[in-house]
């Protein structure tokens, strides 16, 4: 309904493991005239229906951008156009511009300088080959 029936019927949204800082990712390209996309939403983060149901509409009005308008316009108004429309038919999701979701992570490491915090879904084996972003600092594994 928010997209006019002019998304195309088949349009694939895979799960990734692979997204670890971004609820979703719409992939858009170009065969010929035709103007395709698909959609990749993180394992990691989409851990609830909200965030699912949220992220779903975010990435496919990317999608509507570039294959209804042939725009590629990131957050700007043509992609609002399509969020104003899915907020109108779906009032009670909250759909943004940026995900402020809390990530959960597996391993939080701590800067012996400045205290910066990280996180990481998998275990650093080689912790001394890292450095602080902030500071040059090193890191300690605090929690897991």
């Amino acid at each position: 309904m928010v997209f006019e029936n002019k998304l195309p019927s088949i349009l694939k949204i895979a799960w990734s493991g692979r997204l670890r800082s971004t609820a979703g990712l719409a992939r858009l390209h170009r065969s010929g005239n035709d103007y395709l996309a698909n959609i990749q939403l993180s394992i990691p983060i989409i851990n609830n229906y909200e965030r699912l149901c949220h992220t779903l509409i975010h990435e496919l009005c990317h999608c509507a951008v570039w294959v209804i308008d042939h725009k590629r316009d990131h957050h700007g108004p043509y992609w609002q156009n399509w969020m104003r429309r899915a907020r109108a038919r779906f009032p009670q999701i909250q759909i943004t511009a940026c995900h402020n979701y809390d990530i959960y992570y597996k391993y939080t490491y701590l800067c012996n300088q400045c205290n910066t915090k990280i996180g990481r879904h998998k275990i650093w084996t080689k912790v001394e080959k890292y450095r602080c972003k902030k500071c040059g600092g090193d890191f300690r594994l605090v929690c897991h």
